[in-house]
């Protein structure tokens, strides 16, 4: 049996894995995102 970690607080994604009867933890991650302008949308 596998355990599945949601490292998202999304209340939308908790939903859908609820939907669908999964059982997962939550354990969001600690990290700040930061978005590289410097990419294009193709990267």
């Amino acid at each position: 049996m596998f355990k599945l970690i949601l490292a998202s607080n999304s209340p939308r994604r908790k939903d859908l894995l609820n939907q669908i009867q999964i059982d997962f933890v939550v354990e969001p991650a600690d990290i700040e995102e930061v978005l590289d302008e410097t990419h294009t949308a193709q990267e």
